[in-house]
């Protein structure tokens, strides 16, 4: 539809526009030789219109707090997983013999010692 000028283009001032003239409209409808049909179907457009943008902003806000919470998480879940694999690491740099744990658990006839070929 064709904008005339009078009517806004940015969102929050068409909506401003809609709701003063829906007021003003159907305050002087008959006096400004405004047909009742298409004053009806022009009212209930803009209770559509304020119906969606208060869900629409309530779905950029929820967005936001979700966006944030993804980041917030996978930040976590990022730290938390280097600090596994950095202490996995360390650990296993550490071991003589990846089998065993605790070099205490090793005794001196442990087959994991012995040179190969040596028995």
């Amino acid at each position: 539809m064709p904008n005339n000028s009078v009517i806004p283009t940015r969102d929050d001032q068409f909506i401003a526009w809609i709701n003063l003239h829906d007021q003003l409209w159907g305050d002087s409808q008959a006096r400004i030789g405004l047909d009742l049909t298409l004053y009806n179907s022009y009212k209930s457009a803009t209770g559509d219109l304020n119906t969606a943008a208060v869900a629409w902003d309530k779905a950029k806000l929820a967005l936001k707090a979700a966006s944030a919470n993804y980041r917030d998480a996978k930040k976590n879940a990022r730290t938390l997983g280097s600090a596994g694999v950095k202490q996995i690491r360390t650990f296993a740099a550490l071991q003589t013999d990846p089998r065993h744990a605790d070099e205490r658990e090793c005794h001196a006839g442990c087959q994991h010692r012995q040179p190969r070929g040596s028995l």
